[in-house]
């Protein structure tokens, strides 16, 4: 949780911190792979996937798209004339808006379903 809270306070960075932005994902998506190997070697080998399982493969798809957001807004920034800088800045952070609302509850909704079939 301390992983996804990171990546879901990503967005709040400012967007002219382009490399700053794209390093949290990537770093993140690191993180959670150690986290879940050295889970899954706890483990006996399970024929299912495990509540955690499912957080995890949730927590991979948003640090993904993360990554893919961060891309298109530095792109975004860069490509817009000097005119038009601070509107593109301002679309960008309201696409980081909706993105961290969008993750925040795609996870409950992943933790709720997740739980409920176990």
């Amino acid at each position: 949780m301390i992983i996804n809270s990171i990546v879901l306070m990503a967005p709040s960075v400012e967007g002219t911190l382009s490399d700053v932005r794209l390093a949290i994902p990537s770093t993140a998506l690191l993180t959670l792979i150690f986290l879940q190997q050295s889970y899954h070697s706890s483990l006996p080998k399970l024929p299912y996937t495990t509540f955690l399982d499912d957080l995890f493969t949730t927590s991979y798809l948003i640090a993904m798209a993360l990554f893919g957001l961060f891309t298109w807004g530095y792109n975004a920034y860069v490509a817009a004339p000097d005119e038009q800088k601070a509107s593109t800045m301002r679309r960008i952070n309201q696409a980081d808006t909706r993105f961290q609302f969008l993750s925040l509850g795609l996870l409950v909704l992943t933790a709720v379903i997740s739980w409920g079939r176990r």
